[in-house]
């Protein structure tokens, strides 16, 4: 579960930083 999350957190972030730009 940990590993998961932390691979869904930078998938998550990218897409925020582009919905940002």
């Amino acid at each position: 579960m940990l590993p998961d999350l932390k691979r869904l957190v930078p998938k998550f972030n990218s897409l925020a930083f582009e919905r940002l730009s």
